[in-house]
């Protein structure tokens, strides 16, 4: 797959999925700046959202479709630049809103749990990581959370298997407003 950029040496793929009102959202993701400057540097951006790549029910998500799906997210990483301006937040939230179907950033915060899936490219390795709702620290993020580490060669249902295990270390927020 051909990335946005010749000039950056990629360290690492990565993928967010989000959990949210019963349905696993997949995001591709991309390096931030929509428009990449080889006098930054080699070094890789961090990264934003660029395009919801895949959506399951979660009440019966095949482990293998959705390692698939997945796979396809990271092998699509930083292909397109993600659709609003970097330090346009509000531009972000409306993607989002737009791709997941939340009412208001504030409510899909309090309602949702995610999962990152890292490729490190050097490494050769998938890191899956759950997300910490606001229940270690107040902000959400996998910080203080056990990893999942998956040597390279794995099969999408071994991504997917570790992604679900993940979700049932995932934490949603003290503040949970949808019913359990």
């Amino acid at each position: 797959m051909q990335r946005r950029s010749d000039f950056t040496i990629y360290e690492y793929l990565h993928s967010t999925i989000f959990e949210y009102k019963e349905k696993y959202f997949i995001i591709q993701e991309a390096q931030q700046g929509r428009v990449l400057n080889p006098a930054h540097g080699t070094s890789q951006n961090g990264t934003d959202y660029a395009a919801l790549a895949a959506v399951f029910n979660a009440k019966n998500v095949d482990p293998d479709d959705l390692g698939s799906a997945i796979l396809i997210a990271l092998d699509k990483f930083d292909t397109e630049p993600h659709p609003f301006e970097q330090v346009d937040i509000p531009a972000r939230n409306r993607c989002i809103k737009k791709w997941i179907g939340y009412r208001g950033i504030k409510e899909f915060e309090v309602n949702q749990r995610g999962v990152s899936v890292t490729y490190r490219i050097v490494e050769k390795k998938y890191i899956v990581r759950p997300f910490a709702n606001h229940t270690i620290r107040p902000w959400i993020g996998p910080q203080g959370m056990p990893e999942i580490v998956l040597e390279d060669g794995v099969s999408a249902k071994e991504i997917g298997d570790a992604v679900l295990r993940a979700f049932e270390i995932a934490t949603y927020n003290p503040n949970r407003t949808d019913p359990r």
